[in-house]
């Protein structure tokens, strides 16, 4: 039997899975073989190993929380497309990434650093940082900072709740590009570009077969 704090996130990659198989958008000026690497990332998790979570804590000095530790052991190497567009540490970047949150404390004039046991595990386009406190226990409010801000706010009342929260908004997204028709993806040189056509046009690229180079 799965335990239940494992469960939830083997259930976050069954729901990222089913949405990367119903995609809302089609290639366009694409090669076959990037089409197929898109498809296959969107699709791939990968967890870390016990030990170097159990290494991570005791460089640290802290205790994971439960459920921060069960998504590691899941998703803590590849996520799929969750926390896309966000720079997401491993165990052996936490330090570094703790580092960097402290250097935007400062260009923000926070008059205090972060708490002595705060794991920074995710930090957004260089403007905004999300961070535990890991204390043990079951699970821990989710924390985020926002360039400018002379403070940090909770963002979700624990980590289970901070990754439902994502899925659930990148389900509506999901729901709501079907609706309109879809996009075109474009992977040229390793760099993936999107088009969304203006809905007046009357081009829905749902509609259409993907547009391969080969």
């Amino acid at each position: 039997m799965i335990p239940d704090t494992t469960k939830i996130f083997v259930d976050a990659c069954h729901r990222l899975a089913a949405m990367a198989d119903d995609p809302p958008y089609r290639f366009a000026h694409t090669s076959r073989r990037d089409a197929e690497v898109h498809r296959r990332l969107k699709k791939t998790f990968a967890g870390c190993p016990a030990a170097e979570v159990a290494a991570a804590e005791r460089d640290l000095g802290v205790s994971f929380p439960a459920m921060f530790r069960a998504y590691l052991a899941v998703l803590g190497v590849a996520r799929g497309d969750l926390f896309s567009g966000s720079d997401v540490a491993g165990p052996s970047q936490f330090s570094g990434f703790k580092t960097e949150a402290d250097d935007m404390l400062r260009a923000s004039d926070v008059d205090r650093g972060l708490p002595d046991r705060a794991v920074v595990f995710l930090i957004h386009q260089g403007y905004s940082f999300d961070f535990i406190v890991a204390d043990g226990g079951f699970d821990s409010p989710v924390f985020r900072h926002v360039e400018g801000e002379r403070d940090w706010k909770q963002c979700a009342e624990g980590f289970a709740a901070y990754v439902e929260a994502e899925i659930g908004l990148a389900e509506d997204v999901h729901r709501t590009f079907h609706a309109q028709g879809g996009y075109y993806i474009t992977i040229s040189g390793g760099r993936v570009s999107k088009t969304y056509p203006a809905m007046a046009a009357g081009d829905r690229p749902l509609d259409h077969p993907d547009s391969f180079t080969d």
